[in-house]
């Protein structure tokens, strides 16, 4: 698995970003999605919640997580990088019972991390991460 590297600049200098994949690709990827999202609403969501996923999977919502943490997305290094960050394994989260949207918002979040993941539901939770994958 070889690894994409991404730069960013802040005002602390310039940063690498070593994932196993383009991260500009997958933003893209999730926000394809969303023009046949609005065609239609799962029965397992309700209208404001799947409006939120969609709303949520803006470009430039997907962007910010990046942005905040590295800096303005930048093509070519203006410098040696100061830090370089990579994945470093796998997460588990263990999702509650009354935030109906985690699930999904964290599933969609993680998977940019390029971090394997399990997601695991609360004892009456509805396993909405699932109904949004499917």
């Amino acid at each position: 698995m070889s690894d994409h590297l991404s730069y960013f600049e802040s005002s602390a200098g310039t940063v690498a970003l070593a994932l196993p994949f383009d991260y500009r690709q997958a933003i893209a990827d999730w926000a394809s999605l969303r023009k046949a999202m609005v065609r239609r609403v799962p029965d397992e969501f309700t209208r404001d919640e799947w409006a939120y996923l969609v709303t949520f999977l803006e470009t430039d919502n997907l962007l910010r997580p990046f942005r905040y943490s590295f800096g303005e997305p930048a093509s070519k290094p203006s410098g040696l990088p100061h830090l370089l960050y990579r994945p470093r394994g796998p997460f588990a989260v263990w999702l509650p019972n009354n935030v109906s949207l985690l699930g999904p918002l964290t599933l969609v979040l993680l998977s940019l991390t390029g971090q394997p993941m399990r997601l695991k539901l609360g004892s009456s939770a509805d396993d909405l991460a699932g109904a949004f994958l499917r």
